[in-house]
């Protein structure tokens, strides 16, 4: 029996649309694999090659070394006139999935892109692209202290920071990189406002489920660059140390601009934990820099 061309047509689409779900199928059951093995967090170094990507990572010890608190003045900044504009590329696309849980006084979100297609971000002081691996909240036990950072001895509730680590090809010379940042971390002050932040729902309207601090919660995904700015320019960037017998460096970049947050979001989090304050350095000469 002959076969009108709408039929043939229609027979042809379905046939393609059972293609394409299988195909959806597969990847999300891959998403969801990939989502049960990510018990402890790890810091992974992606090493890009023709074949197959190695993987390295940081001790959790490494990591908590990341942390480490101090005062900008930013008078004591050196100018530096931005010769390639600060990078972001992937924030606009959304997670297929997110994790939220909490270590010590610290609260994680860990997102998941389908075939690991990481956010990056490369550019300003930059050599390499750094790929997206957590974001983390820290806060204080008043609205008056907890960030990580503070400018002008103005400390913030709270600081959110986006991890990051260096891709790096494994053709090249590492020893000839030496140099440069293994890690980058953003870093994102809030400042008290009277009323609620709305893009941060996503995360305060969760973090009521995490009920110890050991629990792990999935969240629906939200899209980051709704959340914070993707800035191209003027920012705060300095170095620091992992550990010293390691040697690894990370650089830390600071958005000047605080963001709003409520006295009441702030008490969602509080809930958790009522967080932790530590002593601020201060910079040696030169050791901080502005990028206008």
């Amino acid at each position: 029996m002959a076969l009108s061309l709408p039929e043939f047509l229609i027979i042809c689409g379905s046939i393609f649309l059972v293609g394409f779900l299988f195909l959806e199928v597969v990847n999300w059951g891959k998403v969801i694999s990939s989502l049960g093995s990510h018990d402890d967090l790890q810091v992974t170094v992606v090493e890009d090659t023709e074949e197959e990507d190695d993987h390295g990572s940081l001790s959790g010890k490494e990591s908590e070394s990341f942390e480490s608190p101090v005062n900008i003045v930013p008078r004591q900044a050196v100018v530096i006139e931005v010769s390639e504009p600060f990078k972001w590329n992937g924030y606009k696309i959304p997670p297929v999935a997110m994790t939220m849980f909490c270590r010590e006084d610290t609260v994680i979100i860990q997102p998941f892109w389908i075939h690991d297609i990481a956010p990056t971000i490369s550019g300003g002081p930059l050599t390499h692209r750094h790929h997206l691996l957590y974001i983390s909240l820290h806060w204080g036990v008043s609205d008056q202290s907890g960030s990580e950072h503070s400018i002008d001895q103005i400390n913030y509730p709270l600081e959110m920071q986006l991890a990051h680590v260096k891709q790096v090809n494994a053709r090249e010379n590492i020893e000839e990189h030496s140099d440069d940042a293994d890690a980058t971390i953003v870093s994102y002050l809030f400042q008290i406002k009277e009323n609620d932040n709305e893009l941060l729902n996503p995360i305060i309207m969760n973090v009521c489920r995490l009920q110890e601090s050991t629990s792990k919660v999935y969240i629906p995904p939200f899209q980051l660059d709704s959340v914070f700015p993707l800035f191209p320019r003027k920012f705060y960037s300095y170095t620091d140390k992992l550990n010293p017998p390691v040697g690894k460096i990370v650089m830390r970049l600071i958005y000047p601009e605080p963001l709003s947050v409520s006295s009441s979001q702030m008490t969602e989090l509080r809930k958790i934990s009522t967080g932790s304050s530590r002593p601020k350095r201060s910079f040696g000469p030169e050791d901080l820099y502005y990028h206008e």
